[in-house]
């Protein structure tokens, strides 16, 4: 893969938009290791929240994610990472 010039960089940015957005945790959550934890995953709210911030104009969120839910289940932790990621979508 060849290296972008700047002048390439540059019209690829400026064909994004502007980024807008926050840091992410769903209500029903009290940190990030409740929100991706098998018994507190709350695809309801996550739904409903994602949808009010792409509602306000949101185009970008920030999520933690925590290494002990990692741990515990990393495979149902991905997991609930890729879904999370589709709700986004």
């Amino acid at each position: 893969m060849n290296r972008w010039s700047c002048e390439q960089a540059q019209t690829w940015y400026r064909q994004q938009p502007w980024l807008v957005g926050c840091n992410f945790i769903p209500s029903t959550a009290i940190n990030q290791l409740e929100m991706w934890q098998a018994d507190t995953f709350d695809v309801p709210t996550l739904e409903r929240e994602l949808g009010w911030a792409a509602g306000l104009g949101m185009n970008t969120i920030r999520v933690y994610l925590h290494d002990l839910a990692w741990e515990v289940d990393a495979p149902g932790f991905k997991s609930r990472i890729d879904l999370f990621l589709r709700l986004t979508a």
